[in-house]
């Protein structure tokens, strides 16, 4: 027969209506299956050693079936819980991972998304509106492409002027300057103030004027851009620029004491030169003016190139890190997502395995045709034993016969007791 019955628990048989109120089915994973061969040999073996302690009585089968029946129903009980045990840890893992999905929808992936749309938020208006992100100002480009534009330009017109005016006021040849054509004498002169030959001029000097025209430039705009990276406060921060104006003060004051000493050696002056005729001079003035106050606008433009500078690298390292921060946070929140989704997965498989090991609480299925193969193998060993216990199978024949007779009857009353459900061994193949 290829029916099903039911089996509470503790092994028993129960009735239809019982079965009914709270059926269980136990898939063919975990029911007693085709018997193995060993299986089979030590059913048999059990068989004929109990026909042997009956000395081959089959009056008492029945008995020992009964036996049997009662192991085959412990056996496949003991899987059933085997079964109830291994799914409630499967419900407790679903439960787990449920929470966890919870606390992830609930608590962790809002916020990682509320951070993503305040970083971006945060990286738009950044440089719009500076200050609410506690930085100065905002980076101008067009403002520093303009005083980089005029920073190239002053540098290179203090450059060439002190160039000139340091050659001028010590390494110039002033006979070179005297001519008999006082006209061409003047504008010679008032050119040697801004002379880009100057270094042509300085070359034919030697090699230590050279490097004094193009070092000394270098020297004064340096203390030029002094105040604008110095950390000291007061008259430190600006005493090098002092030093600098006191520098252009001479000279401005010798440049002024050279042109003066061509004109009076020209014959175009009569006196000859004081130092304090320079504030009347007003070759002077302009001297101080064309070195120190472009000089200072220079330093200015210095300042603002390292002020813009400075503002570009905070702003830049102000959005780097919220770059930084954007990155982290996506990367945590496709990992929180992919987590959930796992998760899911998860419950998925557990779910399916639930439904596959298809134990609830209640009645445990009973495969008949399966418990008919493990009583066969042990009615065997009954067999093997009459067998052998009479010299030929004539003699054997009453007992045999009376054996199958009293086993058909207990299989008859079985198969009437296990067979009033509806259930059929098919459901063990899904």
């Amino acid at each position: 027969m290829n029916s099903t019955s039911h089996i509470n628990g503790n092994g028993n048989h129960t009735s239809s209506s019982e079965s009914k109120t709270n059926p269980t089915m136990l898939n063919n994973s975990f029911t007693p299956n085709a018997l193995s061969v060993s299986e089979q040999e030590e059913l048999r073996s059990k068989g004929f050693q109990d026909c042997g302690k009956e000395n081959g009585n089959p009056e008492v089968i029945q008995k020992y079936l009964s036996v049997m029946y009662d192991l085959f129903c412990k056996k496949l009980t003991t899987l059933a819980n085997d079964v109830k045990s291994r799914i409630s840890e499967l419900q407790t893992t679903i439960s787990t991972k449920r929470s966890r999905i919870s606390y992830l929808e609930k608590d962790v992936i809002p916020v990682a998304k509320d951070k993503i749309a305040n970083l971006k938020g945060e990286l738009s208006d950044i440089e719009i509106n500076p200050k609410k992100f506690d930085l100065e100002s905002s980076f101008d480009p067009v403002k520093t492409g303009f005083i980089l534009f005029m920073f190239i330009f002053v540098t290179s017109y203090l450059f060439t002027f002190y160039a000139s005016a340091i050659y001028m006021a010590f390494l110039m040849d002033i006979s070179s300057m005297l001519t008999t054509n006082t006209e061409t004498a003047l504008i010679a002169l008032n050119n040697q103030v801004f002379n880009p030959k100057t270094f042509i001029e300085a070359n034919k000097s030697g090699g230590g004027a050279l490097f004094f025209v193009c070092f000394f430039p270098f020297v004064m705009m340096l203390m030029a851009a002094s105040p604008y990276f110095s950390r000291s406060n007061g008259f430190r921060k600006y005493s090098l620029l002092i030093i600098a104006l006191i520098v252009d003060f001479f000279l401005a004051l010798k440049i002024t004491e050279n042109a003066y000493t061509i004109k009076y050696l020209m014959g175009l002056v009569k006196d000859k030169w004081i130092w304090t005729m320079i504030f009347s001079d007003s070759n002077f003035y302009l001297v101080l003016c064309a070195g120190f106050a472009v000089y200072y606008v220079w330093g200015f433009a210095v300042g603002e190139l390292h002020h813009q500078s400075t503002l570009f690298r905070h702003l830049r390292f102000a959005k780097e890190k919220r770059a930084a921060q954007l990155l982290e946070f996506e990367k945590d929140l496709a990992s929180k997502l992919d987590e959930v989704a796992e998760l899911n997965t998860g419950i998925l498989k557990d779910e399916f395995m639930i439904k596959k090991l298809g134990y609830e609480e209640g009645a445990v299925l009973i495969n008949i045709s399966e418990l008919n193969a493990f009583l066969d193998s042990y009615i065997t060993g009954w067999t093997s034993y009459i067998n052998s216990k009479y010299s030929d199978s004539k003699t054997a024949k009453p007992d045999l016969d009376r054996l199958n007779e009293l086993i058909l009857k207990y299989k008859s009353y079985l198969n009437k007791r296990l067979t009033d459900t509806d259930y059929i061994s098919s459901q063990f193949s899904n």
